[in-house]
Parts: structure tokens; C-alpha cells; sequence
């Protein structure tokens, strides 16, 4: 891809609508400041004082502000969250960002899915996190919320130019994508063969077919079986052909620094991250990758250029630190003269393995 196709391509994305499914998150950091010490005159335990707090979105809501930081024209949010306090705050992040929030629904009886993540400072480095309190519904979605949730996939499926099913839930936890609606949603999609649907899915990531898939290398090895492919680029670029060929649709395999592999017509390209000096925080960066490639995708590209988009745009979101990361077109394009600067081309930083031989 070039300086002016990568241009157009992010130009082209103000003509686009994106929906995404899944569960939308609120992240919730609480600074301790470890040089405050004191116990409680009640119990005697040790208090761990709490000096600033930070919150934003997270999950779905994180690939959410992705998405529509690339300059995507319409956003559709569609799901459920708490008529609850981390609820208002979700919803107020979001909305902050310009975000249509009418399918994006409230429920008296499920709480927001929130990551309180009580943390010492990190200085200009990511937060050390103490531990993690996650609020998160036990419960699926009630026949009501059901029929709502599905109601508006439909209508939004008819306006749509990408599908992200972001699938946050975890043992214990009950996200929306439960198995009813995604049978629902499955359902929808088989009729909208030029639809690009990308999921990213915690515990269910097999139970999508007929969908591209992001998955890191843990995810494939639960998809596909066998070893840790860790490190070993032929072996993950066979396993996302195979990937690729079995649901007839672009694969993407994030492989942390090392870039992203992209599967598509019996062939796999390397695309290699950058590098980067300093702090870093690697948190939120999937959602980074799959809200630009879905949003490259839906302007008709190649998995290889969409690879390469979400290659810059999750080296940019890294970069800051304790708060979902974002890219605009402007630093996508700084960031798109840095790699070429670096590697001589953008087409020198992507190796094609073909079936045969990956």
C-alpha cells in the first residue's frame, strides 16, 4: 500500500457504517499511593489510599473509540449495559466522542461490565496493577433483552458496511453474545455474503463460522490444536490458511510485537510491527487491530492492507499509556512515513508465504 492509496483508504472511511456487538466495558483505574500508610480503626486492616482515578472505555467500548477515531462515518453500537453509575460513565465517555448511543441499551437488571483495577503510578509507563475486581453480569440476557438486542442487529445489519462481535465473556461471566443471540446473528449475516464480519471472542472464538477471526496465539492454538506456535512464522501462517480456507474469509493472527499475520486466498503475509522505544502499554491493543482492519475491509482492500492498517494503528494506541488508545488519520499517516522510513517501503516490512509453501 502506498502514501496516497493509504490516503484514500482513510478517506474513504467517512462513508462507511460500522456496527459493533459485543460487551461494552468500562475500565476503572484507582492510583493507590503506597507512601500513605494507615489501618482501618474498625477492623485494623491496612487502607490502601486511593489519590486520582481514571476511567474509560473498555471491551466493545474500547474498539468503539477505535473505530470511530479512524474518521469512520457512522458508529453503531449495539448491546447492553447497567442503568447503573459505571453505566452513566460509560455512556457519557462514548457519547463524549460523538458516538450514536440509541442501540446501545440500558437494563435495570445487569450490571455494567467494569475492570476496577486498583494500581500503583507507573510514572510515564503503563500502571502496576495490585489486582483486578471485575463487575460483570452472571446472568444471560433475559427473553426481553433478547428480542431488543436482536431487533437491533437487524436494523442495523441493513445499514451496515463492517460487522465487529466483540466477546468479552469469561468463565463465570455471561456476556451479550450469548449462544441464542449468536445463533441469531449468525443467522443474519449467512444472507450478506459481502459483508466483512470480524470477531474476537474470549471463550467462543470456534464458534463463529463463516466469520474472519482475530485471533492471538493462544486463541489459535485452542482453534486449531497442537503446540505453541510462539516465534515459529512459517507454522502460524499455515494454520491461518487453514483458517482462511475453511471459512472462505480473510483471517488476521496478532502476534504481539511481531506484527500480524493475514491469510487470504491460499496465501499468508507477515506483516512486521514497529518497533518501539520506551514505555509502552499493550492493553486494548487487539481492539486497535480489529477495528482497522474490519474498517479497512469495508472498503473493499486486501487482508494484507488491512493488516498493515492495523499494524500502525496499534503501534500508535500502545504508546498511550492507561487509557484506550486511539489513532487519527493524521497520526496513522506520521506513523505510515516512520515504517516506510524504517523498513524502505511499506512492501519491504510484508512478507507473502504462499500455501505451499508456509
Amino acid at each position: 500500500m502506498t502514501r496516497s492509496e493509504l490516503q484514500r483508504l482513510l478517506a474513504e472511511l467517512k462513508f462507511r457504517t460500522i456496527v459493533i456487538l459485543g460487551d461494552f466495558c468500562l475500565d476503572r483505574y484507582l492510583f493507590v499511593d503506597p507512601s500513605i500508610s494507615d489501618n482501618s480503626v474498625e477492623t485494623g486492616l491496612p487502607i490502601n489510599q486511593v489519590v486520582r482515578t481514571s476511567s474509560s472505555p473498555g471491551g466493545a467500548g474500547s474498539v468503539l473509540m477505535n473505530v470511530a477515531a479512524l474518521g469512520v462515518g457512522t458508529v453503531l453500537p449495539v448491546g447492553v449495559v447497567g442503568d447503573d453509575g459505571e453505566g452513566f460513565e460509560l455512556t457519557r465517555l462514548l457519547a463524549g466522542a460523538g458516538i450514536d448511543l440509541e442501540l446501545l441499551r440500558r437494563s435495570p437488571d445487569r450490571p455494567t461490565p467494569t475492570f476496577i483495577k486498583p494500581a500503583l503510578p507507573g510514572g510515564t509507563g503503563a500502571p502496576s496493577e495490585m489486582s483486578r475486581f471485575d463487575i460483570f453480569p452472571r446472568n444471560e440476557l433475559s427473553a426481553e433483552e433478547l428480542a431488543r438486542v436482536t431487533a437491533d442487529m437487524e436494523e442495523a445489519l441493513e445499514r451496515a458496511s463492517g460487522l465487529i462481535i466483540s466477546d468479552y465473556g469469561e468463565a463465570g461471566k455471561c456476556g451479550t453474545v450469548c449462544t441464542e443471540l449468536r445463533s441469531r446473528v449468525l443467522e443474519m449475516i449467512a444472507a450478506k455474503d459481502n459483508l466483512p464480519v470480524v470477531v474476537d471472542s474470549r471463550l467462543n472464538i470456534t464458534g463463529f463460522p463463516g466469520c474472519s477471526l482475530k485471533p492471538n496465539l493462544a486463541e489459535l492454538r485452542g482453534l486449531l490444536g497442537g503446540d505453541d506456535l510462539s516465534g515459529d512464522i512459517p507454522a502460524i501462517s499455515r494454520a491461518a490458511v487453514e483458517l482462511s480456507t475453511r471459512e472462505n474469509r480473510p483471517m488476521f493472527v496478532t502476534i504481539g510485537a511481531g506484527g500480524i499475520i493475514a491469510a487470504e486466498g491460499g496465501k499468508a503475509w507477515h506483516v512486521e510491527g514497529y518497533a518501539l522505544d520506551g514505555d509502552i502499554d499493550p492493553v486494548g491493543a487487539g481492539d486497535a487491530v480489529i477495528a482497522s482492519v474490519t474498517a479497512a475491509l469495508s472498503c473493499g482492500v486486501r487482508a494484507l492492507e488491512a493488516a498493515l492498517l492495523g499494524v500502525l494503528v496499534s503501534s500508535i494506541t500502545v504508546q498511550q499509556i492507561g487509557t484506550t488508545g486511539t489513532a487519527s488519520p493524521e497520526q496513522i499517516i506520521a506513523r505510515y512515513d516512520e515504517y516506510v522510513a524504517r523498513h524502505g517501503s511499506a512492501a519491504a516490512a510484508i512478507t507473502e508465504i504462499s500455501s505451499r509453501t508456509a
